[in-house]
């Protein structure tokens, strides 16, 4: 754990921090549970939402495939009315 900087509402991460866990300027989210705020790496955030996500997607097969599907069913259905 380490005390670092806060002015005006901007926490300073020190650079050997930032180096650690992959930070760069503009890349951090952050996560507020109860009385606890967690700074996290995108990629961290994105990996977490994933694994949450996971459960719900088993069998759903390609989520993209989906949606590719999906826009060809509406253009196709726009045309026909056309």
């Amino acid at each position: 754990m380490q005390k670092v900087p806060m002015t005006h509402g901007r926490i300073v991460i020190p650079a050997p921090m930032r180096k650690k866990f992959g930070l760069a300027d503009g890349e951090v989210v952050l996560d507020d549970q109860g009385p606890t705020l967690r700074v996290l790496s995108v990629r961290e955030a994105v990996q977490r939402a994933q694994a949450l996500a996971a459960p719900y997607l088993k069998g759903a097969g390609s989520l993209a495939d989906s949606l590719s599907e999906d826009r060809r069913a509406e253009a196709a259905q726009e045309l026909g009315n056309a």
